[in-house]
């Protein structure tokens, strides 16, 4: 009996003793080495992390954070504004934005990930030195909502942005009697022109704020060379805090009249967008005379003295000789495609509200 007893004991100590072993191996397998302790900074989702024997990362935990875009991870010197990294690390930035986040931020979004730029301070494959246990905090930029101000116009609500920040769409407000250019913060919510023009150096030493000038510059130029005229469009990246408020931005649509000046047909009212084409003009017609086309008031009853005044080489030849002048439009300046109205339907004006184009006639 004593004998079966001790065999039971013995059997019970070896178990135990497996039990024990196995655990050791376990622990050492698990929980021996160098560990990386996550910090979320109020973010949530990441706990510890073994750091390989060679003391490099080989993988970093993604954290969430509601109402925030996780930058990255970083040590505690970088824990309240991590973007600090990004502008130590690179110098031309911290020249250019010094440690401005929302700026920063915005270039690695636009610039820096193309170019390769590095955002966080601790990236997987990084080897850590030392022989201690290494605490990181993760790295955190608040992403607001959109707050759209129609500005006068209608449509647009609230919008959420991604929750990297990226503006993935931006709504078209309308407004009754004007063109929607685009959204701006309140700086050119007045006059989002200010806009392209500070934008571009080149237009602002050409034209000022002149509002007309640029716009016609838009139409006519601008959007074929791709140039900006809105402040936020999509893809854009916008961070902070709070709500983050646009502004619609908009342009009035004038109206001009049209003029038969002794002939008929054509006598009526239009409206266009000021800093646009005028649309199809009227042709009139006044009997034993030539329609030469429309014209201000300066040129209403001598319509040639324009063709005169708009080519140089002619008013150097004929002066204001209307019969001279007429004869080569004729027999050149048509084949060589001169124009010979000061209004049509190829141009881009910016005339003021009201304005009166006059039929220009010569006689037959």
């Amino acid at each position: 009996m004593r004998e079966k007893s001790s065999k039971t004991k013995s059997v019970i100590f070896l178990i135990v003793g497996i039990f024990l072993v196995v655990a050791v191996l376990v622990y050492f397998l698990l929980f021996s080495g160098r560990r990386i302790k996550y910090n979320n900074n109020g973010g949530s989702g990441c706990t510890t992390t073994k750091i390989s024997s060679n003391g490099s990362i080989d993988e970093l935990c993604v954290p969430k954070r509601k109402g925030y875009a996780f930058v990255g991870w970083f040590s505690s010197n970088y824990a309240s504004n991590p973007l600090m990294y990004y502008s130590d690390k690179y110098p031309d930035l911290k020249n250019a934005y010094g440690y401005d986040s929302d700026k920063l931020y915005s270039h690695w979004m636009r610039s820096g990930k193309k170019e390769n730029r590095r955002v966080a301070e601790y990236q997987a494959g990084d080897v850590i030195e030392g022989n201690d246990n290494v605490e990181l905090y993760a790295g955190w930029i608040k992403i607001p909502n959109v707050k759209f101000n129609n500005n006068g116009g209608t449509g647009c609500n609230n919008q959420k942005i991604a929750e990297n920040g990226v503006i993935t769409d931006l709504c078209t407000p309308a407004r009754n009697g004007y063109q929607f250019l685009g959204w701006y913060s309140a700086e050119y919510a007045s006059n989002p022109l200010m806009y392209y023009s500070d934008k571009h150096v080149d237009l602002k030493k050409a034209y000022g704020y002149d509002y007309s000038k640029l716009y016609e510059h838009w139409v006519n130029h601008g959007m074929s060379e791709g140039r900006r005229i809105s402040e936020y469009q999509v893809n854009d990246v916008i961070t902070g805090e709070g709500d983050f408020e646009l502004y619609a931005g908009w342009i009035k649509l004038g109206n001009y009249k049209l003029d038969n000046n002794g002939g008929q047909n054509c006598n009526e009212s239009r409206t266009y967008v000021i800093g646009s084409t005028l649309g199809k003009l009227c042709t009139p017609k006044k009997d034993g005379y030539y329609f030469m086309g429309w014209f201000s008031e300066e040129y209403k009853d001598n319509p040639m003295k324009y063709y005169a005044d708009y080519y140089p080489d002619l008013k150097k030849a004929y002066g204001y000789d209307t019969n001279r002048l007429y004869t080569h439009w004729k027999t050149f300046g048509a084949k060589e495609r001169r124009n010979t109205s000061e209004y049509d339907i190829n141009k881009i004006y910016a005339m003021p509200n009201g304005t009166t184009l006059y039929a220009g006639w010569m006689k037959k």
